[in-house]
């Protein structure tokens, strides 16, 4: 007996770093406490690549994404590669899509940013 081969569809993300929200000031540039004022960027984590059959439901993860000051992200997801696909929502840590039927790479960017 032979069971058919499943194509596999296999799904990387790059990580964009950016640091939003705070603004400036137009007050002399002095900071309580003596700080320079520099912001920390947040840290977007996208973990590993994803290897899933065709046609399934595929979660893309950025929930491992943090800023190092504590705020609350806000999260950009792009697809950069690969046929268009159609994620359930471009602005959330976890969007999700169904794969393609056909075996290709997709690729896909986050942009984490601080702040609202």
């Amino acid at each position: 007996m032979t069971l058919p081969v499943e194509r596999l569809l296999c799904v990387s993300a790059l990580v964009l770093l950016t640091a939003c929200g705070g603004g400036g000031s137009s007050g002399g540039g002095n900071v309580p406490g003596g700080g320079s004022g520099t912001s920390l960027s947040p840290v977007a984590n996208t973990g590993n690549n994803l290897t899933t059959l065709q046609g399934v439901t595929v979660t893309l993860d950025g929930s491992a994404s943090f800023d190092p000051e504590g705020q609350a992200l806000s999260f950009q997801w792009a697809q950069v590669a690969g046929p268009t696909i159609t994620l359930n929502s471009a602005t959330i840590a976890k969007p999700s899509f169904t794969a393609p039927s056909v075996a290709t790479t997709l690729t896909f960017e986050l942009v984490a940013m601080a702040g609202s």
